[in-house]
């Protein structure tokens, strides 16, 4: 197994990392503190091989319209929990492909879309431990169609803003710690989440929250909760169902309405199923 340990890799044109040998993936340790691990500008492809970042700074940066791809390997961001840099962090309007591999955080988001960049998920599995595994800030767009992912202590996938996040299958789920309990999928802003297929589950809290005057259109797929409320609409935005499944708590010693509208909300149903074996529909 090869071992090399560097400070920043650049790359404004094509770089490939991949290993051509399935028995010696070969690992690369960035003791980046300055600048991200790789900083990117062109055509990134991390196919194999173990690439972790050890320094306080992000282990990949994707920057105007530069592309990064995963399709295998790990990677593992920054463990310094006092600095907070998200182990991806994607900028102006670039685009990360994740197609498959092992993505890990500790100390802060694992996926961070600040501008109009787009984050395209079909595969892998992702965990974050101490924050989101996607934070989408700004008005990018962010697509799951595949793959598996958790928050320890976080929520797992954030709409920060006013950007839109379409959810059409994978797996996304929230870890059974009770600590720093919040929603699997979350819509902070004014922003809007569309969820046509894949399975979100809520476990210490709401599997779906819509908060402030955000829109969610929820066209299909299944939502089920074992704690709270699966679906809790909070301000004055709208949830419209189209169709889907949305399964309630079945704890008989628990009671809260399956989807629950707080405040000055819209819930607008015209399609799906709400299975409320315990409490309330809406």
């Amino acid at each position: 197994c090869i071992t090399l340990t560097t400070g920043s890799i650049l790359n404004k044109g094509n770089l490939e990392i991949k290993s051509n040998n399935e028995l010696d993936v070969g690992k690369i340790i960035i003791q980046n503190n300055e600048y991200a691990g790789i900083n990117n500008n062109g055509d990134l492809k991390i196919s194999s091989g173990t690439y972790e970042s050890t320094g306080t700074n992000n282990a990949v940066a994707n920057y105007g319209t530069g592309t990064v791809t995963i399709s295998g390997g790990k990677i593992i961001g920054s463990k310094i929990e006092s600095e907070k840099y998200p182990a991806i962090w994607n900028d102006v309007s670039g685009t990360i492909m994740i197609e498959g591999g092992t993505l890990e955080a500790t100390a802060s988001a694992l996926i961070y879309n600040n501008s109009d960049g787009k984050v395209l998920v079909n595969g892998g599995n992702l965990k974050s431990k101490k924050d989101n595994v996607i934070d989408n800030n700004s008005n990018g767009n962010i697509i799951i169609t595949n793959g598996f992912m958790q928050a320890t202590e976080a929520t797992t996938v954030i709409n920060s803003s006013n950007g839109v996040i379409e959810i059409k299958g994978g797996e996304i789920a929230r870890s059974t710690s009770e600590e720093n309990a919040w929603p699997t999928v979350r819509n902070y802003a004014d922003g809007e989440i569309i969820i046509d297929g894949g399975l979100i589950t809520g476990t210490v809290e709401r599997a779906i929250y819509n908060g402030k005057d955000g829109n969610i259109v929820i066209k299909d797929g299944i939502m089920q909760s074992t704690s709270l409320n699966t679906i809790g609409n909070y301000g004055t935005g709208t949830i419209t169902i189209l169709g889907g499944e949305i399964r309630g708590i079945e704890s008989a010693e628990i009671s809260y309405p399956t989807v629950w509208n707080n405040s000055n909300g819209n819930i607008i149903m015209n399609g799906g199923i709400i299975d409320a074996t315990v409490g309330n529909g809406i």
